[in-house]
């Protein structure tokens, strides 16, 4: 989208409200300007993105141009719902028509413009050094706690930055807290599933971004902004050595480790760094509570660490319904590795509810060490069949309560079991994306199930 200065958009309201002052910065398929609201009384200078599709393919153009306007519609939503004072204030959504791209005319009339009010601050400085030469840590610490604290905030409603910047940060001059301009990769850590090379959108720079974001059997967690909140430290830390470090085509670097510690930073420093720059999500931090607890004083944290273990809901992460149907998972001799399995789930997921069916003909639920075990420790709620009953109806009177809510659901069974044929013929599955851990038998769906892993990844000799 072009504008010339001075042009007063036209909207579909027919407000002529904003007029265009200038462009302010060109981003991958975005563009920021300078706007001044024509509203009497405002006369106020704020922001406006639009979309930029001079980068795009001539190839599906017309699908591109949806899928960036989706994805502008998704950070439009996103502040819209929070209330956020560490990110841009939304004002207006305008859509008015698009004279200047090439496009179906269905297209043309529906462009969008997001208008925001920016919080001035102070440019993010190179970390002063002592007298002796060495990075002074407190100036990183009054950074790095703040914005872990922020993507905090985020994540309780379930969404992810993906990508921090340097220079699309601020400090601000009254909280003298982060305020992040880079809000174009705002995105809820449901909608994404897996990178696809062929899909415009609104994407996060390789050299911020964790390697998830650029993975085709990808997830966005928390741990995915532990990773850019690491790169920030870096971008601190090494200035404009950066850019040599982490580019384009080598955006991960796997001597991380060497250049980390090549700065000579105290503990607990170099370990943090290490542990958020991890590949694998899974060896990260997994959530900004556990890396905010790795900078506590040392006593501390082994108060913490003696905790034992035991499964914590994660409301920062999607809900997933776990269902797990136990009839012959294992052989004899064998057993199931259920914290091995909830370690894995609880990577991406909020198992939330957590169903157990299996058959159970003596005594009550409270009598069977096993199954207080998967209650106390897994907080599985455990649903015996006596043999007596109905699986299928016992299997579905303990749905009911759940299938309204239900978008993710992870199904452990084996493929000859009553209760998962039934379940995956189910009315509701074909709205589900549903994860199955497959046990044995040779059945198979009609329905498409998005993953399946072999339930042998779980299972061991006892």
């Amino acid at each position: 989208m072009h504008f010339q200065a001075g042009t007063v958009i036209q909207d579909h309201r027919s407000e002529r409200r904003w007029q265009v002052v200038g462009p302010l910065e060109q981003l991958p398929n975005l563009k920021r300007w300078a706007v001044r609201d024509q509203a009497p009384g405002m006369e106020r200078d704020i922001q406006l993105l639009t979309l930029d599709y001079s980068e795009l393919p001539t190839r599906d153009r017309d699908f591109a141009i949806q899928h960036l306007r989706d994805d502008l519609m998704r950070v439009a939503r996103i502040l819209g719902e929070g209330g956020y004072n560490f990110l841009p204030e939304p004002i207006d959504l305008i859509t008015f028509d698009n004279q200047h791209d090439p496009m179906e005319a269905e297209l043309r009339s529906t462009e969008i413009g997001l208008v925001l009010a920016q919080t001035s601050g102070k440019k993010l400085l190179p970390l002063r050094t002592d007298r002796d030469g060495r990075i002074n840590v407190a100036n990183l610490r009054q950074l790095i706690v703040p914005t872990l604290k922020t993507m905090r905030l985020l994540h309780n409603r379930k969404v992810v930055m993906q990508a921090v910047a340097r220079t699309q940060v601020t400090i601000n001059p009254v909280t003298q807290l982060p305020y992040f301009k880079g809000i174009q990769t705002l995105m809820f850590m449901g909608d994404f599933n897996g990178f696809n090379p062929n899909r415009a959108g609104l994407l996060p720079s390789r050299v911020f971004a964790a390697p998830e974001c650029f993975d085709s059997n990808g997830r966005l967690t928390p741990a995915t902004d532990i990773y850019a909140a690491g790169k920030l430290a870096m971008q601190l830390l090494l200035d404009q050595d950066y850019v040599r470090h982490f580019t384009p085509q080598n955006p991960c670097p796997s001597d991380v480790q060497t250049l980390i510690n090549a700065l000579g930073l105290p503990e607990p420093w170099p370990r943090f760094l290490a542990m958020c720059l991890q590949p694998d999500p899974r060896q990260r931090f997994q959530n900004t509570f556990e890396a905010e607890q790795f900078l506590l004083p040392r006593d501390t944290q082994e108060a913490i660490n003696k905790t034992f273990w035991t499964y914590r809901e994660n409301s920062q992460l999607p809900e997933a319904m776990l269902l797990i149907w136990g009839e012959r998972l294992t052989a004899k001799n064998q057993m199931f590795n259920y914290r091995k399995l909830y370690e894995d789930l609880a990577l991406n997921y909020n198992l939330k509810p957590r169903l157990f069916f299996q058959t159970h003909r003596q005594g009550s639920v409270s009598d069977n060490p096993f199954f207080v075990m998967l209650q106390n420790q897994y907080g599985l709620e455990v649903i015996p069949l006596d043999g007596t009953q109905d699986p299928i109806g016992v299997l579905n009177h303990a749905l009911d309560p759940h299938l309204a809510n239900t978008r993710h659901l992870i199904l452990v069974g084996g493929a000859d079991e009553a209760g998962v044929q039934c379940l995956l013929q189910h009315p509701n599955a074909a709205d589900w994306r549903i994860h199955w851990i497959r046990g044995a038998g040779n059945w198979n769906p009609s329905l498409a199930v998005e993953r399946v892993t072999d339930a042998a990844k779980y299972i061991r000799d006892k």
